[in-house]
């Protein structure tokens, strides 16, 4: 969203804001819904939720008929499985009876897996960081009994989060026309603030400014002393990481280059990465990278495994091809499903319900576990001495320089300290494996594309013929029980407990999907010489256009959502690469492998329209971008 257009919108949330706070709770009602209906929910992480006093339900355009006729506000609640705020809020607002009681008496409460349905999230994540300046998970939103979001907000502690609901029920009950006009008028704002798609097409120079813009706006927000974007939390941000590292490519640059290692250096070193068990974190809560929020996610490992390769190859670095490796070697371990396919993610709260207690060692357990030398060698190569930052224990990331610091500081030779690690992360291996850690074990067909891309790329490096079978058996999952020949399925999430189905619980496919899906084809097609999986890229392609594409722009998905649109000429980079974008450049592949003039001339003319937005906020383009260069300047395709 442009700057004047955010102002605008808080502007107008500011009359909504003044009628919701400061104002006396009113006494509750009786409760309308009897029952929290989510046992048999599909979502794993919904059913985390079952045993809330929360009467939730799950989500349904119906609801707003409902709320419509009773006049009720509806609350909805987004999270995801692995999420640690989402369990806090959890355990301390949803679970409490008290604010139960409360949600159950004035609202009707949804409970959202974001994972299943990203295109709501999608809707809701744009209201809330348009009217606050921020957003995320929990992601919680007030929507009018005619589904117009009417205020949102993240984590907040049980007893905020009950006065600011209370303040919004006892303003509802007093003036509800001035609250709906209120957020009616932020809804038609936030209809307003995108351009419709441009006839006139960018050419080669305009491209280049829009590059230029990228590399202005990247080097404005990067962080030369730690690496990364940003001073504050850090995300591994791959979009604009993949399109610095092309740049680098073509155009070498030496201050680029040691902001590149840099940053992947940190990255791979540091909390980001797990360095005893392989795999990313979803963000570091620091500026240093030393402290993270301990999710793992697939779509993060598949897309970073990829980054590295490309890092290795762009800055002559063997290291980061290990890394690559050993990411997706860890995906191939922890992920795995035996019917075919990888699963979502790892929660960040391990079965005790402590964050990231499965990943960390306490002074009993390195006392315990490892001999004196092993001790002296962490102390100074992973910073096992003196007071942990974390509450739970010592994370180990790398804290000297070298090995031969390593070996110094232990007093030995550098091969004994070498040997030592050795032997201490196979023993901290073998504490964590008596440990619990809860997994979502969903089967998203979006996020198995990213990592069938992974394992393709892995399976052809120097080394990788181990991850041909997984690699097949994710293309298998794709193309065989994801894809019937027509749709594609979003989600095989397993026979939810309780629904008496004894069949996988499935749920439709999005834009997301349908591009990340043609992208890991495309690259197994490819690999494999198949035109079997060419053909099935082909058809997925032209579905995603079919479902996807109005003359307005691109929708997430096409199934019913919020009763405003959720249309966008050009859809933003975010954790994972723009989905418009993605099917863009899958498409020109499409076109080119079977020299379809229509498709290529469709695909060129959107790609490459011109809308004034992009050039100021290039760096949340950087997908589209790195598409345009390629499309524009590289030959062959």
């Amino acid at each position: 969203m442009r700057p004047e257009m955010f102002h605008r919108v808080t502007r107008a949330l500011a009359v909504c804001l003044a009628f919701a706070f400061g104002l006396a709770p009113r006494a509750a009602s009786a409760a309308h819904e009897p029952v929290n209906a989510l046992a048999s929910s599909a979502s794993p992480y919904l059913r985390l939720h079952a045993g809330d006093p929360v009467h939730w339900r799950e989500w349904s355009p119906r609801l707003v008929a409902q709320a419509r006729s009773e006049n009720r506000l509806i609350f909805v609640s987004v999270g995801y499985f692995a999420c640690h705020w989402c369990h806090v809020m959890q355990r301390e607002s949803f679970s409490d009876r008290d604010a139960a009681a409360l949600l159950n008496a004035h609202f009707i409460a949804v409970k959202v897996d974001r994972e299943i349905d990203p295109a709501l999230d999608a809707q809701l994540i744009r209201f809330v960081r348009a009217t606050l300046g921020h957003a995320g998970w929990p992601l919680n939103v007030v929507l009018t009994p005619d589904g117009i979001p009417l205020f949102g907000f993240t984590y907040l502690p049980v007893g905020d989060f009950m006065r600011l609901m209370e303040q919004i029920v006892s303003r509802w009950e007093a003036d509800p026309a001035s609250l709906a006009a209120a957020a009616r008028n932020v809804s038609d704002m936030l209809e307003s603030a995108a351009p419709p798609p441009a006839a006139e097409i960018m050419d080669a120079a305009d491209v280049r400014a829009l590059a230029d813009a990228f590399i202005q706006q990247a080097s404005e927000t990067a962080d030369g002393l730690a690496g990364g974007f940003g001073q504050q939390q850090k995300f591994p941000s791959v979009p604009q990481l993949a399109l610095l590292l092309d740049s680098q490519r073509r155009e070498p640059v030496e201050a680029l280059e040691d902001f590149l290692r840099l940053t992947f250096g940190a990255m791979a070193s540091l909390g980001l990465r797990d360095q005893i068990g392989g795999g990313f974190f979803r963000y570091v809560t620091d500026p240093g990278w030393e402290v993270p929020h301990f999710e793992k996610m697939l779509y993060d490992n598949a897309l970073l495994a990829e980054l590295y390769f490309d890092a290795a190859d762009v800055l002559g670095e063997p290291a980061f091809e290990r890394i690559g490796m050993d990411t997706v070697a860890f995906m191939v371990r922890e992920l795995a499903s035996l019917d075919g396919g990888l699963f979502s993610s790892l929660s960040a709260v391990d079965a005790e319900g402590a964050e990231g207690g499965y990943y960390l060692f306490d002074a009993n357990d390195i006392e315990r576990v490892l001999d004196e030398e092993e001790r002296r060698v962490v102390a100074s190569a992973w910073g096992f001495e003196g007071p942990s930052r974390i509450e739970h224990g010592y994370l180990p990331v790398q804290a000297a320089e070298s090995s031969a610091e390593v070996a110094r500081a232990a007093g030995m030779s550098v091969e004994d300290a070498a040997a030592r690690l050795v032997s201490t992360r196979r023993k901290l291996l073998e504490v964590r494996a008596g440990r619990e850690l809860p997994r979502d074990e969903k089967r998203l067909a979006g996020w198995n594309g990213l990592a069938l891309s992974a394992l393709v790329r892995a399976s052809q490096r120097p080394g990788g013929e181990q991850f041909e079978a997984p690699a097949l058996g994710v293309a298998g999952l794709l193309s065989e029980e994801l894809w019937d020949g027509s749709v594609l399925v979003r989600a095989r999430t397993g026979t939810a407990a309780g629904n008496g189905a004894g069949e996988p619980s499935v749920a439709p496919a999005t834009l997301q999907d349908y591009a990340y899906v043609a992208r890991g084809l495309i690259a197994f097609a490819r690999a494999h010489a198949s035109g079997e999986h060419w053909d099935i890229a082909r058809r997925i392609v032209e579905g995603a256009w079919e479902r996807f594409r109005t003359p307005d722009g691109w929708r997430l998905s096409d199934a019913e959502g919020l009763p405003f649109s959720g249309t966008e000429p050009a859809i933003a980079d975010g954790p994972m690469p723009s989905p418009s974008a993605v099917l863009l450049d899958a498409s020109m592949h499409v076109a080119d492998r079977f020299d379809d003039e229509a498709l290529r001339a469709r695909s060129r003319a959107t790609l490459f329209a011109a809308d004034t937005g992009l050039q100021p906020a290039a760096f949340f383009h950087a997908t589209r971008i790195r598409a345009m260069l390629q499309w524009r300047l590289d030959e062959p395709h």
